[in-house]
């Protein structure tokens, strides 16, 4: 799937979200909406992750979809 995909499908799309990083609440996937790179940092700060371990995640997630 590609991204733009995510994008348009947004509302569908969070509760897979929230399956793969449950410590994400609604209104944190509502304040990025849509935002690769939001998602990525949101990942890295509530997991204490780094950034690029973050982002490697949300492409993996993509992938997956």
């Amino acid at each position: 799937m590609r991204w733009n995909a995510v994008q348009n499908r947004w509302n569908t799309m969070v509760p897979s979200i929230q399956a793969s990083w449950s410590e994400l609440t609604d209104d944190d996937l509502e304040e990025v909406r849509g935002d690769m790179a939001g998602l990525a940092s949101l990942i890295h700060e509530r997991y204490g992750m780094p950034r690029g371990e973050a982002e490697r995640q949300v492409a993996s997630w993509l992938v997956s979809r």
